[in-house]
């Protein structure tokens, strides 16, 4: 196995992050396996990339790290495009998990292992959304299917999923034929967002997080490990609005127009709390009563999951009383993944409310409500009152 890293340098000594990895091996049934880890783009817009695992090498006297997204490349057996987005959605997953890192020939296996009652595959040469589940289960994860709707409720998915450092498979058709036999699936891997934008709703008293969304990076094996397609609204034959995917080649030539089908989530096996249900059945009874006390037009609701050990740490610089600190951090029995709804101004946050996600119901899943450093003098009222009725323990 070879490794060849190439890296920022100057004459008194190593600067910046590698660049680039690549690292090799000759298979006996497949002739030479690529896989290459590339640094995430550097662009003036906002950026968030997934959790990538780090690769540390020793060359003389000088440690290299390198992270970023695996892109994979075969000569000799190319992997649909199906089975090469479910390898690098794994990938980030399995690290949290501490599992090993399923292979393409393993995922092809697992899903291929039943035969097909709807008969043609999807992809052509590909799998089914149904086999792409199955892959997922073999590799000791759950696979949440998200069926493609309206384009804001497609774009609180994937902001939650992605910023809470999962990899969402988006499972791709055709806009000139949604019915098509054959499509396209691809692996985020990061976003680029712009301004949040006003609320059009006139009985909600909040903006949405997600309006912010401009596009998202994906892992395509066509076109390498951040290919960014740009997300939009567009109509179909039929006349319903739906979420369009213009995914753009490296010289910013538009590739075939796209429609979001569905979107496929690899998942720990104990998280078992939806996005929709955090969104939805808590997450707009916050924000609301938050917009309605405080009157503040900016007042933005974002949901997604957080490492409870994360969330701990990044705790004592929320502004809490010494109890309060207790409270949360020794008193609350929190879930290994939390779900995370934040509630904020222009100003900063002011408000999360944490979800034990080994639930599988929002109400009786509520832990806490936590208040924020942004939260205004007399809000304490506020918080408690939401605590009350949603039924978490206020945390001050």
């Amino acid at each position: 196995m070879a490794r060849t890293p190439t890296y920022k340098g100057r004459s008194n000594g190593i600067t910046g992050a590698s660049l680039w990895f690549a690292r090799s091996r000759v298979l006996r049934w497949a002739g030479p396996c690529f896989r290459q880890k590339l640094r995430a783009p550097r662009l003036r817009a906002r950026l968030c990339f997934r959790r990538s695992d780090v690769i540390s090498l020793i060359l003389l006297d000088f440690t290299l790290v390198i992270e970023g997204v695996q892109f994979q490349q075969q000569d000799h057996a190319v992997s649909a495009c199906a089975t090469t987005a479910l390898w690098s959605a794994f990938d980030s997953v399995a690290s949290l998990e501490e599992l090993p890192a399923a292979s393409p020939a393993s995922i092809a296996e697992a899903a291929t292992r039943y035969p097909l009652q709807e008969g043609r595959a999807f992809p052509t040469e590909g799998l089914t959304v149904r086999q792409i589940c199955e892959a997922t289960r073999a590799a000791g994860f759950s696979p949440i299917v998200v069926t493609g709707k309206r384009p804001e409720d497609d774009f609180i998915q994937i902001l939650g999923y992605l910023s809470s450092g999962f990899s969402p498979v988006l499972v791709l058709m055709p806009a000139d034929d949604p019915d098509a036999a054959s499509g396209h699936a691809v692996c985020a891997v990061g976003i680029r967002r712009g301004e949040v934008k006003p609320q059009t709703n006139p009985n909600y008293k909040f903006r949405e997080e997600s309006t912010s969304l401009l596009g998202v990076y994906l892992h395509d094996d066509r076109l390498g490990p951040y290919a960014f397609a740009q997300l939009s609204s567009f109509t179909d034959k039929k006349g319903a609005i739906r979420t369009g995917v213009s995914i753009e080649w490296p010289d910013k030539t538009p590739d075939q127009y796209w429609l979001l089908h569905a979107l496929v989530v690899p998942i720990p096996q104990k998280l078992r709390l939806s996005l929709t249900r955090i969104y939805s059945r808590i997450g707009l009874i916050v924000a609301h009563a938050i917009g309605d006390a405080f009157g503040e037009p900016t007042t933005t609701l974002n949901s997604r999951y957080e490492l409870a050990r994360e969330y701990s740490r990044r705790a004592y610089a929320f502004g809490l009383s010494e109890d309060g600190m207790y409270a949360l951090a020794c008193q609350t029995p929190l879930s290994r993944f939390l779900g995370v709804i934040e509630v904020r101004t222009a100003v900063g946050p002011i408000i999360d409310v944490l979800l034990d996600t080994t639930e599988a119901d929002a109400e009786p899943a509520v832990l806490a409500c936590v208040k924020r450093e942004s939260m205004p003098a007399m809000g304490t009222a506020v918080l408690n009152a939401i605590a009350k009725n949603i039924g978490g323990q206020p945390i001050c």
